[in-house]
């Protein structure tokens, strides 16, 4: 059984073998899958920013509060975009 941080690990060894290096959504997604796959109840974040006049956007996965699969301030850097009430 594969625990989470092998589970990153192991998305990010296998995006950086495929052309084109896939992107933070689509290795977050990935992420996100296996783990819910493996009963664990990750939640799968979106954040965005303003920089040098254009808007920039990033995904990453957290678990229970916890950054798995990017830097600890990646929500302060990209700050969460919140669900529409």
């Amino acid at each position: 059984r594969l625990t989470c941080r092998q589970v990153v690990h192991a998305v990010d060894r296998a995006a950086r073998a495929l052309p084109g290096n896939p992107n933070c959504l689509i290795r977050s997604l990935t992420v996100w899958t296996m783990l819910a796959k493996r009963g664990v109840p990750g939640e799968l974040r979106f954040g965005a920013r303003r920089e040098g006049g254009r808007t920039e956007a990033h995904a990453w996965v957290e678990i229970d509060g916890r950054v798995i699969n990017d830097t600890t301030d990646v929500g302060a850097r990209f700050p969460v975009l919140e669900p529409m009430p």
